[in-house]
């Protein structure tokens, strides 16, 4: 588990680039690994989109033009509040990886973080 930062994925980015095997867009697929009590935060989707399956907090982000150094701390901080309703410490949010399919121009961002709360407080605060 890695620091966070924009610059690294864009290194990344420059390095994939060359490959011609990779393209990257502007959108940014985030998954977000949770860990409470050791163990990790699913969600039941609903949608018809992956619906039935249990997943981690995720999304995605279309950025314009430049981004703090901290982009991915603040996508997964806000994605983690989103889905699960509890605000997240950003300092404890750390780079797992990346991910990309043979049929995606995008990479996934996965991050994880730990929070202090138990079972039963992110239960509550899911339910809001």
């Amino acid at each position: 588990v890695n620091d966070i930062k924009y610059s690294t994925y864009q290194s990344l980015r420059n390095t994939l680039a060359k490959q011609k095997s990779h393209a990257l867009t502007r959108a940014v697929n985030l998954i977000a690994f949770v860990e409470i009590e050791e163990h990790l935060i699913f969600g039941h989707r609903i949608s018809k989109h992956m619906g039935g399956l249990y997943l981690p907090p995720a999304g995605f982000s279309d950025h314009e033009g430049k981004v703090s150094e901290d982009y991915f701390i603040e996508l997964s901080r806000n994605e983690i509040e989103e889905e699960i309703g509890i605000k997240v410490d950003e300092s404890k949010i750390k780079y797992a990886g990346l991910s990309s399919g043979e049929d995606s121009r995008n990479i996934t961002v996965i991050t994880y973080t730990k929070i202090d709360k138990n079972i039963d407080e992110v239960e509550e605060a899911f339910l809001k």
